[in-house]
């Protein structure tokens, strides 16, 4: 009896001295210093995703470096009064003299900045946080990507745009399945460090922000990186649209899992409204690293189109490609090929030599007898050139 009294004495014993540091444990797992702070959505904050602080601009130019101060950049339809700070740690964030726990303590209002303390022994963490508000006349859109099925630093770092990733979208409020979104452009991807622009594929036809066009499941956001102003790049859109010869666009702010973006113009692709008898061919300098088979498009050459590598006029050197590439092929054509896109293209060159040549040669005519109006659409094309001698578009 004596022993087994003992025992349950040495057990008893154990279990209390375990106890404290038990209960330290917890308290120090809960009360980790917050690495962001976010406004989570709610029904009265107007935001249907997360929105985080990010890093403001350093004195050494750029996103990041050694700043201690973060902006905190909300759209323009946001009431900054009905959004709050949320953190993930059971701390709570003294501001102004006041404490605040997570998912309580207020945002500073618009062009405002508010220091929040966290403190845990003698540790301390300080965000200065600067509130930004985008115009109320510019929509948000919120890009919610499912990074379990693709990351988005994977996608980012692709430049032949081959990986995509999936999630949901908010439009100015109206939620969509997002299909795939992918990176877009060249010159533009390859000149932007942090503002990409991408290309959306929606679960089904729509059209969004008053955009003047027909419901389609493809979409483009610009990112413009070249244009500070934001504005050439629209203002030829408005005028090619104006004359019939191009798609209408918006502006919209942009946050994608979270962060801030930028202002991109948002349009529909350029291959969604290819007719069932036509076809959308693009001048390209490069060769595609895909097969058609593979997912790559069509390209072919034409004969008495030069490329810059060999053609004198541009002083030679530089690419030795100057190829068509069938970006998109009508219904009916395919399907009058059994749907091979080849045999597709094939046709297309013929035809479009046939053009060429007519249009290259001294009276117009080509060598079947075809003057250049049976291929060119004089008033459309006429239209297209004077929009780019106007807005001295280098393409």
């Amino acid at each position: 009896m004596k022993k087994r009294l003992l025992s349950m004495l040495l057990v008893l014993c154990m279990v209390c001295s375990l106890l404290p540091a038990i209960a330290l444990t917890a308290d120090a797992a809960e009360g980790d210093l917050p690495t962001i702070l976010s406004v989570e959505p709610s029904e009265t904050n107007s935001i249907p995703a997360r929105i985080d602080i990010f890093k403001a601009s350093s004195s050494g130019g750029g996103w990041g470096g050694s700043s201690t101060s973060y902006d905190l950049y909300l759209p323009g339809n946001a009431d900054p009064a009905k959004c709050f700070f949320a953190w993930a740690d059971g701390l709570q964030a003294t501001v102004d003299g006041r404490s605040y726990a997570s998912g309580a303590c207020p945002v500073p209002a618009a062009g405002e900045s508010k220091t929040y303390t966290f403190t845990k022994g003698a540790e301390t963490k300080t965000f200065t946080v600067k509130t930004w508000q985008g115009s109320a006349t510019v929509p948000a859109i919120f890009i919610d990507i499912d990074e379990s099925k693709g990351s988005i630093s994977a996608m980012d770092n692709d430049p032949d745009h081959e990986t995509s990733c999936t999630g949901m979208i908010f439009i100015d409020g109206e939620q969509f399945v997002l299909d795939k979104i992918k990176g877009r452009g060249n010159y533009t991807w390859s000149q932007s460090r942090d503002k990409k622009a991408y290309n959306l594929t929606l679960d089904k036809k729509v059209t969004i922000l008053g955009i003047d066009s027909e419901k389609t499941k493809k979409w483009s956001i610009l990112a413009e990186v070249a244009d500070h102003s934001l504005l050439c790049n629209r203002a030829g859109f408005a005028l090619a649209h104006q004359m019939d010869v191009g798609q209408d666009t918006a502006s919209a702010d942009v946050w994608m899992n979270g962060e801030y973006q930028g202002c991109y113009t948002v349009t529909p692709k350029y291959d969604s409204y290819v007719t069932k008898d036509g076809f959308l061919i693009e001048n390209d300098n490069y060769k595609e690293s895909l097969t058609v088979a593979e997912g790559g498009d069509p390209q072919f050459a034409l004969e008495g189109l030069d490329g810059p590598g060999n053609n004198s006029q541009w002083g030679g050197g530089g690419s030795d490609y100057n190829l068509i590439t069938c970006k998109g092929i009508g219904d009916n054509l395919l399907a009058a090929v059994g749907d091979d896109a080849e045999k597709a293209a094939a046709q297309i060159k013929a035809w479009l030599q046939d053009a060429w040549d007519a249009i290259r040669s001294e009276d117009g005519y080509n060598s079947k007898g075809k003057y250049y109006t049976d291929y060119v659409e004089i008033e459309s094309f006429a239209k297209m050139y004077l929009m780019h001698e106007y807005v001295k578009s280098y393409d």
